[in-house]
């Protein structure tokens, strides 16, 4: 079964608007969504002080977790991102990002910290 990482970062409502559209988009293309939920100083707390789930949770650097970037197709709203060129991040403010992600047999690293308008909330 392909995965999706679904990188949460930044504050407590930017890791929550991933993690809402990352499930939403593993939902819907079927795939199993592993959480990377880092401590920072922008949100001071593991995943499991705020949620009891049965998901696998990670605490990887993103830098490692992309070293073999032709392993994920990533999604992101942020450019230059580490070890992946611009060309090959896929813009998920288009409705046709999900069409797109069907028809890719990769993996998904998914950094995206809102969930995107077409996405039925």
């Amino acid at each position: 079964m392909r995965k999706i990482v679904i990188e949460c970062g930044g504050g407590l409502g930017n890791r929550l608007g991933g993690l809402v559209a990352g499930l939403t988009v593993a939902d819907i293309l079927n795939l199993y969504p592993i959480i990377n939920w880092r401590r920072h100083n922008t949100c001071d707390c593991d995943f499991s002080d705020l949620f009891d789930t049965d998901f696998e949770i990670q605490q990887k650097d993103p830098k490692n977790i992309l070293t073999d970037s032709d392993q994920y197709s990533v999604v992101s709203h942020i450019s230059p991102l580490h070890h992946v060129s611009d060309h090959d991040i896929i813009n998920h403010s288009k409705k046709q990002t999900i069409q797109t992600l069907k028809k890719q047999n990769k993996d998904i690293f998914y950094l995206h910290n809102k969930i995107p308008p077409y996405l039925d909330l």
